[in-house]
Order: structure tokens, then sequence, then C-alpha cells
């Protein structure tokens, strides 16, 4: 879980990260999500160590190592993990939406 996202759900804030990489779902071909790592608060205070956020919310292309700030509205979704002896569902916190992004290198 992601406590400090947690604290802060249903607000914006001014966020730090670092991109890491584009990936896309299942294998496909289709690049529809980024991974940014080392997020914090405009004060410079830890806030998780990475999370997955939707491409459609980059305006700008991203390179390994950038560096970005950007507005983050934060939210709850339920994950869900399946294997072969059993299921189980937990909370866990995402920018639901995501702004005004810019590169800060």
């Amino acid at each position: 879980m992601r406590k400090n996202l947690m604290d802060k759900v249903g607000t914006v804030n001014e966020y730090t990260a670092e991109f890491s990489f584009y990936s896309s779902r299942n294998g496909g071909t289709k690049i529809d999500k980024a991974l940014l790592t080392n997020i914090r608060d405009k004060e410079g205070n830890f806030i998780t160590d990475h999370v997955w956020i939707s491409t459609k919310y980059l305006d700008i292309f991203l390179q390994r190592g950038d560096k970005i700030k950007f507005l983050g509205r934060v939210g709850e979704y339920t994950k869900t993990s399946k294997n072969r002896v059993c299921s189980r569902t937990w909370k866990d916190y995402a920018f639901k939406e995501i702004g005004d992004i810019k590169i800060v290198n």
C-alpha cells in the first residue's frame, strides 16, 4: 500500500518524479502506460517509489531519466491478484488525473 498517497486521496498537489519507461498492456504494440519513479511532493518529501500512469495524460515525449513536475489528483482503486492457489483484493492508490507536466532536468 502507498500510505503517503492514501493520505492525499481526492486532493490535487504538485509532485516531481523521474520517468523510467513506456509499456503496453499484455505485451501489445500500443504504448498505453508509463512508469514514474521516486515520486516526491513539492517540498521534496518522499511519496512513493513508483506509479504507473496512462499515456493519455502525456502531451510531451519523455526519455529515460527525465525529471518532471506535474499536478496530480490521487484516487483509490481495487487491485486484484489471482493465481492457481487463491485470489485476493486490496485497496491501492494512484494518480487518477495528471496535468501540467513539465520537464525540469
